[in-house]
């Protein structure tokens, strides 16, 4: 299992803890590529985060990451909103 596999299943872990314990929203996404060659936004990823319990998905403005443009958006939101969750894209500044 690769080590960023191990991190989303402790973060998804982490999300369903927060859930039972507390009462307010619980936004989770990942803010940048971090110099990794895997996605910033993963349909999947995004997916089992709502089901864990997340709100929000976080998800990188369009044009402010290289590589995530207009479609990749669009495939979140659908992917998220299909799970019953909502999408913040934000900018990096």
């Amino acid at each position: 299992m690769k080590l960023v596999l191990i991190l989303y299943v402790l973060l998804e872990k982490a999300i369903s803890f927060t859930k039972e314990n507390f009462s307010g929203l619980i936004i989770a996404g990942k803010m940048h590529g971090a110099g990794s060659d895997e996605p910033v936004a993963d349909l999947e990823i995004a997916k089992r985060f709502v089901k864990a319990g997340a709100d929000v998905i976080l998800v990188p403005a369009v044009g402010t990451v290289p590589g995530f443009d207009m479609d990749d958006l669009k495939a979140v939101c659908k992917e998220v909103h299909s799970c019953g969750g909502l999408v913040h894209p934000y900018q990096i500044l």
